[in-house]
């Protein structure tokens, strides 16, 4: 049976995962549904007490919600976060594209094909191979690439 916590556990960790969010606001997220839910979980429960663990075992703990039905919808849920940490520090392109590029092979088999409007991650895989060691910062691909991010990360965080 499928939680009705899934989705947003899956979004924390991939916030987390990402770098878009610390610890700290795991825990917050936990502590909150804990109060508001009337559908105790105690995969929640657990992550409320988990206040001295470490990211990993933060990421351990999410990862026990079984996967929701659309993972692709968990993904558009931290695009808002995305978009306002890259206005902050444009210099994490690089990691957030390679972030993009391996959840997108993790769910090549996902019940749920990639959405029409979240193919600019297959045109930021092709424009730039976050490997490269030559995509160094200043350059313009790396540029380019940023500005793809930037713009299409900006349409999901308008849309709240």
């Amino acid at each position: 049976m499928i939680s009705n916590h899934s989705q947003k556990a899956l979004e924390m960790r991939l916030a987390l995962e990402a770098g878009l969010i610390e610890p700290e606001a795991v825990i917050e997220w936990a502590d909150r549904t804990l109060a508001c839910s009337s559908n105790y979980d105690d995969r929640v429960a657990n992550i409320s007490l988990a206040t001295d663990s470490s990211e990993s075992e933060l990421l351990e703990l999410l990862g026990k919600f079984p996967e929701p039905e659309n993972v692709w919808t968990s993904l558009e849920g931290i695009f808002p976060i995305m978009h306002a940490k890259l206005i902050e520090q444009p210099s994490l392109t690089l990691d957030l594209i390679h972030f993009l590029w391996r959840f997108h092979f993790n769910h090549l088999e996902s019940k749920t094909a990639l959405p029409a409007n979240m193919e600019f991650i297959l045109d930021l895989m092709c424009l730039l191979d976050p490997y490269e060691s030559e995509n160094l910062p200043g350059t313009p691909i790396l540029q380019e690439a940023t500005s793809q991010l930037m713009r299409n990360v900006r349409l999901f965080a308008i849309k709240d």
